[in-house]
């Protein structure tokens, strides 16, 4: 049986479902809605990738279809009609054997029912089984978490992926051959391997101060530097030591006007030209080497120390930066001291004043860089080997883990190792009776073949159709005596000439007998699912009441197993046929029957699962649907329109139905309660006076709810009285009247 169909992208359908199917469904919905895509989808389900059925216990079972394409397929050629084989009467050994084979068949298949359920059952114990698991694995797991253990590293990858975390689990378990170490082991290894930075440290470049000693030790500084000492005005320059002083004052020789800058005396002729002898150009030479020992020492300890407080402001946590801040103080200051003695010089050039080294200060700093090399160094080994630390770390820490889990593990392997038998040995089973299956339907396939006949189904289609009084023809056996052609009564071909209503009577016949045999010699006693789409399309009145009278026949077989036929559908636009077919005279209990109704909106079907509610109704059952309100709550009813009501039920069900005048009812001998008269004149006085006086304002008084349950205890007694209160009671939907 089909338990759910799920319709998607398919036709008018996005994405619908029908679901709690039941023994019957009916299916109603306007032409174009949609019924034929979910009878093509149930006959050939293959042909729908977006659709899916759902089969009770995945038992598939046969599909017989009755639709347009079954119309097309079997009635296009009126002369070339498939023989319908049913079972003849003849040789009751053979029958007995059939009948044995067939419960065999049942048998069989309840029994491989049973092993499927024992290996859903099975498949659910299962999935559980590693749902539990994965739950007590994940406890384990959280010992390691919000505690900042360096441990929670080598987990990266399965802390937050609880499938992850449990198969690596189950993995570990199987193949980790590591040592096992505590959990205070563990950490400490952790915390070398993860605490540390793991990325490597460019060494600090050695920075060069070969240049800026060699400066420092320049030997011009220590020169004293004046003019040539063989000529007549050297000797008194150098008894007074004095050449810087005439230097310096022979810029005003050329504005004095040939007077001494100091005592005011004409100068000799020849003074200027002495003085630019005596300071000659190795003077020059010389004052320009210290005047380029100034720019090139002032450039080198600039740099050079640019580069130190570089250092200072760096990253570099294994540099001694208070230390090196210290000897970068003490270097500045012999640095501006050193610069300070240039300047005297270029002022005093035939003053020694020589500059003081700073190498020993320069050699301080290449020993703290070397110091923070040698440490960088240390750091850049480590983390090389902290990479094969941490491989090694991992599978370590899935070896605690493990045996943390170990009773929780063995408690799994153990029950999978029982499930996994468990279901070894039940497909074993169900393998050994699909094939014992497949047997008996081979035995049952032969024993069919020695009792099958299209004779029988052409006799009985053609007594329904004189029955049924359509007598311009009837079936014919074919050529081959395996097929029907249908003829004239002069036995001429119907060819294209049979009306729409008689195509689609004798078409329906053809299925129904179709319902009972095969249109091969096979397969007659299968199991199946019928659909019946839209069988009244082109019928009348009459005729329809014959197609649903002959569907409900069927209700009763299905209702007790009795049928080959499992489950029912059946869909129709008609609302009178819906009506008709879903009457239900007994033969179906209310779980075994589902209504379902399908729409077409902005070109998108719909489905609404109505389970046990009509999606329509007749308008005599919509009349007393509003007595059933009434019952239930006076409020949610209007006193005229339940007036009104009431007249046009009495009206239909006496007059109509009965012949009885209402006017006189109280009067009619099928009132057997006289005494209760006056209640009946009563009554139809109000609704009288309700239903045809509703306009008249000026003298309607309201009525209360007390009026209102004195007329419906009134309209019962009429049923009750007239001996029809198990119509009033199948009405109301009364399972059971103890007034009764």
């Amino acid at each position: 049986m089909i338990e759910k169909i799920e319709i998607k992208n398919t036709a008018t359908y996005i994405d619908e479902t029908l679901d709690n199917l039941s023994k019957v469904n009916f299916i109603y919905g306007n032409n174009g809605s949609g019924k034929t895509t979910i009878s093509r989808i149930i006959n050939f389900e293959t042909l729908y990738p977006n659709c899916k059925i759902y089969w009770k216990s995945n038992r598939h079972l046969d599909t017989v279809v009755y639709n347009t394409d079954f119309i097309t397929e079997n009635f296009d050629q009126p002369d070339d009609i498939k023989g319908i084989f049913t079972l003849g009467k003849e040789e009751a050994d053979t029958q007995k054997k059939i009948k044995t084979e067939k419960n065999t068949i049942e048998e069989i298949n309840n029994k491989i029912n049973e092993i499927t359920d024992s290996l859903k059952n099975n498949e659910d114990k299962t999935i559980k089984q590693i749902s539990d698991s994965k739950e007590k694995f994940w406890k384990i797991k959280q010992k390691f978490d919000g505690q900042n253990t360096p441990i929670n590293n080598a987990l990266s990858g399965v802390r937050s992926k609880k499938e992850t975390f449990y198969s690596r689990v189950l993995d570990e378990n199987k193949k980790n051959k590591s040592e096992l170490k505590t959990k205070s082991e563990l950490e400490t290894i952790a915390t070398k391997c993860y605490e540390a930075s793991d990325e490597p440290i460019t060494p600090i470049e050695i920075i060069s101060y070969s240049e800026l000693v060699k400066l420092e030790a320049n030997t011009i500084l220590d020169k004293p530097i004046v003019g040539k000492e063989d000529l007549e005005i050297a000797s008194l320059i150098k008894s007074l030591n004095n050449s810087d002083w005439v230097k310096t004052g022979m810029k005003y020789i050329p504005v004095s006007n040939s007077k001494c800058p100091f005592c005011q005396q004409t100068l000799p002729a020849n003074l200027e030209e002495q003085l630019n002898n005596y300071f000659d150009k190795t003077y020059e030479e010389d004052k320009n080497k210290v005047i380029k020992l100034q720019n090139d020492y002032s450039t080198a300890t600039n740099d050079y120390l640019n580069q130190i407080n570089n250092l200072l402001t760096s990253q570099y946590e294994q540099l001694n930066k208070t230390e090196l801040q210290s000897v970068f103080n003490s270097m500045k200051k012999v640095v501006e001291k050193n610069l300070s003695n240039i300047t005297k010089k270029l002022e005093n050039l035939s003053q020694k004043i020589p500059c003081t080294t700073t190498v020993e200060y320069c050699k301080k700093i290449e020993e703290l860089i070397q110091e923070a090399n040698t440490k960088i160094e240390e750091h850049n080994s480590f983390i090389q080997n902290i990479k094969d630390e941490r491989q090694k770390l991992e599978p370590l820490v899935w070896k605690y883990i493990c045996n943390e889990l170990k009773d929780e593990i063995k408690e799994y392997l153990d029950n999978t190792e029982k499930l996994q038998k468990e279901k070894t040995k039940l497909e074993s089973e169900k393998s050994e009776k699909n094939a014992e299956l497949t047997d008996h339907k081979n035995i049952l396939a032969e024993l069919e073949k020695k009792q099958t006949s299209v004779k029988p189904t052409l006799d009985s289609i053609n007594k329904l159709l004189t029955d049924f009084n359509f007598t311009g023809f009837k079936l014919e056996l074919g050529e081959d005596e395996y097929t029907y052609k249908i003829i004239r009564l002069d036995g001429t071909s119907v060819a294209k000439t049979l009306s729409e209503g008689e195509r689609s009577f004798v078409t329906f016949l053809y299925f129904y007998n179709l319902l009972k045999g095969s249109q091969s010699t096979t397969g007659l006693t299968n199991n199946k699912v019928v659909v019946i789409d839209d069988p009244v399309s082109s019928l009348d009145n009459d005729i329809l009441f014959i197609v649903s009278t002959l569907i409900r026949r069927l209700f009763g077989n299905i209702s007790n197993n009795t049928s080959t036929i499992k489950q029912l559908f059946i869909f129709t636009h008609n609302a009178y046929f819906f009506n008709e077919v879903t009457y239900n005279n007994g033969f179906l209990k209310n779980q075994e029957v589902r209504y379902i109704h399908i729409k077409k909106i902005n070109n998108e079907t719909k489905i609404k699962n109505c389970i046990n509610e009509k999606p329509i109704n007749s308008t005599y059952d919509n009349l007393w649907n509003e007595i059933r309100i009434a019952e239930q709550d006076k409020t949610k009813v209007h006193i005229i329109s339940i007036q009104n009501t009431m007249r046009r039920i009495i009206e239909y069900y006496f007059q109509f139905l009965g012949g009885i005048d209402i006017k006189n009812l109280h009067t009619s001998e099928i009132l057997k309660n006289k005494d209760d008269i006056s209640i009946y004149k009563s009554l139809m006085s109000w609704i009288n006076a309700g239903s045809h006086s509703t306009f008249e304002d000026l003298y309607y008084v309201e009525s209360d709810d007390s009026m209102l349950e004195k007329y419906l205890i009134v309209f019962r007694k009429i049923f009750e009285d007239s001996g029809n209160l198990a119509h009033y009671n199948m009405m109301m939907k009364i399972e059971h009247d103890n007034k009764e």
